[in-house]
């Protein structure tokens, strides 16, 4: 936060030249130097204007135009400082930025009680409140707290809860105490506030004892010629004129007339006050000027009261359209996932039922041939093993016949599905050598060896699943070491080659198979 970390740079610099060098050397915090804003805004709002001109980030960007906001509203420029805060608003994230975008939203929600949009001024200050408990800093906190609190009492003691104005102000003098000595202006708008507070009550003593609380602040903090002295000057001006005491009022008003940097609502509120003295002590004259000028500037107040909520009103619609924009778009964004999901969704259903019909085709052309007593074998484009040629082995006819009569004995019976199965093994029960067992089944059964075994297996388990719905149920790991394969991925690999599916779907397809027998 870099602009906050020179915001409201301390005033001893007369050109921006001079300021610009001397930001690269320090290091001062926001919340040490926000006092300068009520002292100065004139020179604060050129330091807010540097700043926003080198700002890197979008941040910074709206810390400078909320230091501007500030600076231009006590210069009497509502109508820009309210853009500043909305622009500001739109630059920063809400879910991040916790603490600036409090203070931008409490700026917006005072300035919306000004001008009498209470209602929109209270969703701004519970907004605000939602903000504040996000922030983790202990300082950050404690102002932000405070600006809220300031808000919250006016807007009490505006309602006449004169009761929960206090508690609100007090609580808020409680923890401003904690960090008195970097924010001084804050506790001295305290003090204002609770002198104000006890003022419109009634109670002239605490009245009295607040004001003066804020006007030793200020002669100690150096704060003297700041709106916070008019407004402190004001006060105790006006607690003399109830107490009688006019000639004191009458300086301290006149006093406070002559800071330099006096918000005009003030200013008229001073110089009816000044008319209202001089009137008690018939100086009809310095009464009637005094009345005329409060007057006028009164209505010039009025008038800016108005452009300046017409301005807020229009931002305010402008945000809310562009809420609904965002929230249409949010809507369609969904929207469109939504149809994208279903049309992915729908488009891998139609390939899915495509892939299921044909395998159901082949299920089907499976169970017909094993109806039509037909043995299912590899298709010759994916014999996982290349048949070798034969090297001219000579075997007896005699021999010949008597091995082939055996092979078909050995089909008949379930020996194939001895997982140990081999070719040694198999030449041994043909009681042959596997060189003629292997030129055998090359020759009459055009296959290898394994291509041979693993046929008469899948033809087994294929034959036991339709004939016996108990297998329709047993693990296909089961299955593949029912029929002699050494492992469940071997077996399916197998099945699949020579059937078209996996064995999980051709169970599948069995079981909604009426040719099932029960």
């Amino acid at each position: 936060m870099k602009v906050f970390l020179y915001f409201f740079i301390i005033l001893f610099f007369n050109s921006v030249g001079a300021f610009g060098q001397e930001i690269a050397e320090s290091d001062f915090l926001f919340s040490k130097n926000l006092n300068t804003v009520y002292k100065n805004p004139s020179q604060a709002q050129r330091v807010a204007d540097y700043l926003y001109k080198n700002a890197d980030t979008q941040l910074e960007k709206a810390e400078a135009l909320y230091l501007l906001s500030e600076s231009k509203k006590r210069q009497g420029d509502y109508i820009e400082s309210i853009q500043d805060l909305f622009k500001a608003k739109e630059l920063i994230n809400p879910s991040k930025d916790h603490f600036l975008n409090s203070l931008l939203l409490i700026s917006i929600a005072e300035r919306c009680q000004t001008t009498g949009i209470n209602d929109i001024a209270e969703e701004y200050l519970r907004k605000a409140s939602r903000q504040i408990n996000s922030i983790t800093k202990k300082e950050e906190l404690i102002i932000a707290k405070a600006f809220l609190f300031y808000e919250r009492s006016n807007k009490s003691l505006n309602k006449d809860s004169v009761s929960t104005a206090k508690q609100v102000a007090k609580s808020s003098e409680n923890s401003l105490k904690d960090i008195k000595t970097m924010v001084p202006a804050l506790l001295i708008k305290n003090y204002i506030l609770q002198g104000n507070i006890y003022f419109n009550n009634k109670e002239m003593d605490s009245a009295s004892q607040y004001f003066n609380e804020s006007q030793k602040l200020i002669t100690t903090t150096g704060m003297e010629s700041s709106s916070l002295e008019a407004e402190t000057l004001k006060g105790i001006g006006e607690v003399q004129y109830t107490t009688s005491n006019f000639e004191q009022a009458k300086a301290n008003l006149k006093k406070a007339l002559n800071i330099p940097f006096v918000e005009v609502p003030l200013r008229v509120t001073i110089l009816r006050d000044l008319s209202n003295v001089y009137k008690t002590q018939d100086s009809m004259e310095a009464y009637q000027n005094y009345y005329r000028e409060s007057s006028t500037l009164n209505a010039s107040v009025l008038n800016s009261e108005r452009k300046l909520r017409n301005t807020i009103i229009s931002h305010i619609e402008a945000e809310q359209e562009g809420a609904i924009r965002s929230d249409k778009k949010s809507y369609y964004i969904i929207v469109g996932v939504i149809a994208g999901v279903l049309f992915i969704f729908f488009i891998g259903y139609y390939f899915y039922n495509k892939k299921l019909d044909k395998e159901y085709q082949q299920f089907e052309k499976v169970i017909n041939q094993i109806e039509n007593k037909e043995k299912l074998e590899i298709p010759k484009a994916v014999v996982p093993e290349k048949i070798k040629e034969t090297k001219g082995i000579t075997i007896p006819e005699e021999t010949e016949n008597a091995i082939l009569q055996r092979l078909e004995n050995f089909e008949e019976t379930t020996k194939y599905t001895n997982s140990d199965m081999s070719l040694s093994l198999l030449a041994k029960q043909m009681q042959t050598n596997t060189k003629y067992i292997s030129e055998i089944i090359h020759t009459h059964k055009n296959k290898n060896f394994n291509t041979y075994i693993n046929e008469l297996r899948i033809n087994h388990i294929i034959q036991l699943m339709k004939e016996d719905k108990k297998y329709l149920n047993y693990k296909v790991s089961y299955l593949a070491e029912e029929s002699g394969f050494s492992s469940h991925s071997a077996f399916t690999v197998v099945f699949k080659s020579i059937t078209g599916i996996t064995p999980k779907q051709f169970i599948s397809f069995l079981k909604k198979d009426d040719k099932v027998a029960s």
